[in-house]
């Protein structure tokens, strides 16, 4: 029967004494990294990993009394000690941990079982009662301090506990995607109906690393890069946002021959935005824009094969519905229809409350013309899924206030999401997170939860 390394279930909690010293014998084995409690790793959820478990051997003796033992660099074995599993804290990723104290050597058993624990935990949670529970950390950007209070056989004890956060190797900007062969999908080849599509947003923040940023995007290689918004910032000014935005990534793609496309976000157009039309190089011209489109408010185009709308703003108008039908109607010959907004039909999160409408009439519509994919940025986290029928694609933020998928309580880290169009059809989605080191590397789509609001996986 498998169970969690440190016997949290109600059932162990419960159990007759001498299981539950069996129990905690066991615990403590796996805390000093003897291997007693060694099992198969699930796949786990953002909201609760399924930690590494053990089977309890039923043959073996339940009475043997548990003893105590030091954790290697306790500095006396006769005071309580802190079990703990997993052993670290993982990058921007809810971690959690179960905690059990662990008697000191010599003490009554019968006295133990009358101990009453309190836990600290340096996240600014509130104390926590019980000699095993578990608790979860959510930033996963530092190590975490626990610290341990029991009272027993009338006496007060304390022991503190450093929870590592997990080490990365550290590398230059864009250098860890060769840094293990077949990680990072390599690029389409080149050909219609074959491109890399590259999508970013919210960079409005000052600390953007644009030099790692930029290698990252070079080393990918991707045919098109999309801007989804979020350039310049709630009270930021936005001539100068604009500035650094065009320094840092516009220009450098123009050199490149790599198109850059805006879907801007409703500060963005507050802030008189710098844009230019999508063109491929400095000397190429700007791509030909389906008819009626009002740049960069809303407007549509074909590159390699695949048809692009993009729409701006909130609420869309029945003369913006009605191009937009009209242009995705014409655009049925192309394999992909891809329509990107910096607003969702539908909250991915509690970041903001603005949404894409009217939401039932687009959804309709887009339904109707078999769009491909609806991709969005506004509510700054990573989600591959469908909103009904309707395949949807959140990005999430390159700088900024991190955010939660709505309904779970980590937040995630900036994130760079990447799409393969081969012959004409989305093949696959992967998104690119900023490790604290600097560095970028494959997000774990794994911990994505398998439903979140309407959306599903």
């Amino acid at each position: 029967m498998k169970t969690t390394a440190l016997i949290r279930s109600a059932a162990l909690r419960h159990a007759p004494a001498p299981r539950l010293q069996r129990a905690r014998q066991i615990a403590l084995l796996c805390a000093l990294a003897l291997g007693a409690c060694r099992g198969e790793r699930a796949v786990d959820g953002l909201e609760a990993a399924a930690i590494a478990g053990f089977s309890l051997d039923e043959a073996s003796p339940k009475e043997a009394p548990i003893t105590g033992a030091a954790v290697p660099g306790a500095a006396d074995p006769t005071r309580p000690t802190i079990a703990f599993q997993p052993d670290h804290l993982r990058v921007y990723r809810a971690t959690p941990v179960d905690f059990a104290a662990v008697a000191p050597q010599g003490l009554p058993q019968a006295d133990w079982e009358k101990a009453r624990c309190e836990w600290t935990f340096g996240d600014g949670s509130p104390l926590r009662e019980g000699c095993d529970i578990t608790h979860t950390f959510n930033r996963g950007t530092s190590d975490e301090r626990v610290t341990l209070s029991v009272a027993v056989g009338g006496e007060t004890f304390s022991a503190t506990q450093i929870i590592p956060l997990e080490r990365l190797s550290v590398s230059g900007g864009g250098a860890s995607l060769a840094g293990v062969p077949g990680a990072i999908p390599s690029a389409p080849a080149k050909g219609d109906g074959n491109l890399r599509v590259a999508f970013l947003s919210a960079t409005a923040d000052e600390g953007t690393d644009w030099a790692g940023l930029m290698a990252t995007i070079k080393t990918l290689g991707p045919s098109l890069v999309v801007h989804l918004g979020g350039v310049v910032g709630p009270d930021a000014e936005g001539f100068h946002a604009w500035e650094a935005v065009r320094e840092a990534l516009a220009e450098p793609l123009r050199r490149e021959g790599v198109p850059l496309v805006w879907a801007l976000a409703p500060s963005d157009l507050a802030g008189d935005p710098l844009v230019r039309r999508p063109s491929a190089g400095l000397e190429a011209d700007d791509f030909e824009l389906a008819p009626d489109s009002v740049f960069p408010n809303r407007y549509a185009f074909a590159y390699q094969g695949v048809y692009f709308a993009v729409l701006t703003g909130a609420e869309q108008s029945k003369e913006d519905l009605a191009w937009l039908r009209a242009n995705l109607t014409e655009a049925q010959i192309y394999e992909s229809r891809i329509v990107i907004s910096h607003l969702p039909l539908h909250p991915f999160s509690a970041a903001s409350t603005a949404v894409l409408g009217p939401k039932f009439k687009l959804y309709e519509l887009l339904l109707r013309t078999r769009v491909s994919a609806l991709v969005s940025a506004g509510q700054g986290v990573f989600f591959d899924g469908r909103y009904g029928a309707l395949p949807v694609l959140s990005v999430g933020r390159i700088s900024g206030a991190p955010a939660a998928l709505a309904g779970h309580d980590f937040v995630q880290p900036p994130t760079l999401v990447v799409v393969d169009v081969v012959r004409g059809q989305l093949e696959r989605t992967f998104a690119l997170e900023h490790t604290p080191e600097g560095s970028w590397g494959l997000f774990d789509a794994q911990y994505l939860p398998e439903t979140v609001e309407v959306y599903t996986r």
